[in-house]
C-alpha cells in the first residue's frame, strides 16, 4: 500500500496517509486529521474565555456566546452580582419603597396559597425588629438566641478543647455528655460532629455505645458494666457499706445491680431511661421487687450528672434495719441481733 501526505483540516499539518483510506475518506465526505485531538477540537465549538470579574479561566458555549450583547461572562453568580450591582446604588427611600412591594407581592402570594404572613415581631435579647420566617422564632439572629438560652456565645474551637481537658483532669477520666452542661455539648458537636470526635481531637479515649457493657475494676475489686456504676460502687465503698454485685432477685433470672446484706437492700441503678428494651426491663425488675415486698431502692442518671447526688440516699439506706452477725451461740444456734438505726420500724 502507498502512503501520500495529506492536509490536516484544524491544524494544516501534512501527514501520511494510506491511499486507499484517503480515497474512501473523500468518497464519504469524511474530513482528514492528523491527531484525535484535531479532530476534537475541531468539532468542539465552545469558547475559552476569562470571567470579567475574577479573571478565571471558563469554557462558554457557542450559542451563549451569540446570544449574549455585552460578551460578558462569569464563573458564578457571586462574581456577576458583583459586576451589575454596581450601577444599582439606591437610595433609602427607595430601598423601603422595593422592600414594600416584594412584601406585598408576597402577600398576594400567600394569599392565593391560603396563608397569612407574619407581622413583625421585637428580639427578645436586642429589642431589634425583625420579621419572623415562622411563629415560633422570637429571636432576630442565631447570636442572640445563644446568649437567651446560655447567657454568652457559644465557645471557640479552642475554648472547648481547653474545658474538655479540664474536666478530664478533674474526673480522672472521659468525660461523658451527661457530665457537661448544654452549652459545652452543643459547641463540641457543632464544630467537631459528635461527642466522640471532639474526645479523640483532645487525644481522650473515646466513649463506647450505651449498650455495650465495659468491664471497668472499682477500688473494692469490684468489676462495673459502665463508668456510672463504677461511680456507684466506689461510693458505696467510700461509706463502708457492705454491697454485693449481680446478686439475682428471688424466683427470678434477673440480676441486681447492688445488694446491701447489711440493710436487705435491693439497690439498681437505671442509666437508659428512654430506650424502649431497656424500660422494660426496669418494668419487670419493679414488678418483681413489689412481688416479694423486698426494699427496692432506684437511682437514676441525674442523681450522678451533672453533680453527685448520691448522699441523698444515705438516709434511706442507713435509715433502715441493719443485720450485725455475732459469734455468740445459743444451744448450739448462732443467733443474729436486729440492731435499730434512726426510727425506722422493724418489718
Amino acid at each position: 500500500m502507498t502512503n501520500i501526505n495529506v492536509e490536516c483540516c484544524f491544524c494544516h499539518k501534512f501527514f501520511q496517509k494510506e491511499k486507499g483510506l484517503y480515497n474512501w475518506a473523500i468518497k464519504q465526505k469524511w474530513k482528514s486529521f492528523c491527531s484525535k485531538e484535531c479532530r476534537i477540537k475541531y468539532k468542539t465549538k465552545s469558547k475559552n474565555l476569562k470571567c470579567f470579574n475574577c479573571g478565571k479561566d471558563i469554557i462558554v458555549g457557542n450559542c451563549d456566546y451569540k446570544r449574549s450583547k455585552t460578551k460578558k461572562f462569569f464563573c458564578c453568580n457571586s462574581c456577576a452580582a458583583v459586576v451589575n450591582n454596581k450601577n444599582r446604588i439606591f437610595s433609602d427611600e427607595k430601598r423601603k419603597k422595593i422592600s414594600e412591594k416584594t412584601r406585598n407581592s408576597i402577600r398576594k402570594y400567600l394569599k392565593t396559597q391560603n396563608k397569612i404572613m407574619l407581622e413583625k415581631k421585637t428580639c427578645f435579647v436586642c429589642n431589634k425588629i425583625f420579621s419572623p420566617i415562622r411563629k415560633s422564632h422570637k429571636f432576630c439572629s442565631k447570636k442572640c438566641q445563644q446568649i437567651y438560652k446560655f447567657g454568652s456565645v457559644q465557645y471557640t474551637k479552642d475554648e472547648i478543647v481547653n474545658k474538655i481537658i479540664e474536666l478530664s483532669k478533674q474526673l480522672k477520666r472521659t468525660p461523658q455528655k451527661r457530665d457537661c452542661l448544654i452549652r459545652l455539648t452543643s459547641a463540641a458537636v457543632r464544630f467537631f460532629g459528635t461527642w466522640n470526635k471532639a474526645m479523640g481531637f483532645c487525644g481522650l479515649k473515646p466513649n463506647k455505645s450505651l449498650f455495650q457493657k465495659t468491664r471497668l475494676k472499682c477500688q473494692d475489686g469490684h468489676m462495673a458494666d459502665s463508668i456510672s456504676e463504677k461511680i456507684v460502687d466506689e461510693w458505696l465503698f467510700s461509706n463502708k457499706i457492705n454491697h454485693e454485685r449481680s446478686k439475682k432477685y428471688p424466683n427470678s433470672n434477673m440480676d441486681c445491680d447492688f445488694y446491701l446484706p447489711n440493710y436487705n437492700i435491693w439497690l439498681e441503678y437505671f442509666g437508659l431511661i428512654g430506650h424502649k428494651k431497656y424500660e422494660i426491663g426496669m418494668e419487670l425488675k419493679r414488678q418483681i421487687a413489689k412481688d416479694n415486698n423486698l426494699n427496692f431502692i432506684e437511682i437514676i442518671p441525674s442523681d450522678l450528672y451533672p453533680k453527685n447526688k448520691l448522699d441523698s440516699f444515705l438516709p434511706r439506706i442507713k435509715g433502715g434495719q441493719e443485720v450485725v452477725k455475732q459469734e455468740g451461740l445459743f444451744d448450739g444456734i448462732k443467733v443474729l441481733d436486729v440492731k435499730m438505726i434512726g426510727n425506722a420500724p422493724i418489718e
